[in-house]
């Protein structure tokens, strides 16, 4: 296993704040798709104006 970092903007906060979401997977390939998921939910919660952050902080959960 190993980790990897997706970094994502969050609309909220602007670049000035960028939000880093660690992925733990046993190939790149594996944390791509993991990364791609988050990416996809990334831009649903940009569209609704919600904060990135606080989303993944709560799918964490």
């Amino acid at each position: 296993m190993k980790k990897y970092t997706f970094m994502f903007e969050d609309p909220e906060y602007g670049m000035r704040v960028p939000v880093m979401v660690d992925v733990i997977a046993e190939s790149f390939e594996k944390a791509c798709i993991k990364g791609r998921d988050l990416l996809l939910l990334a831009d649903r919660v940009a569209d609704e104006g919600c904060s990135v952050m606080n989303v993944l902080k709560q799918s964490n959960n």
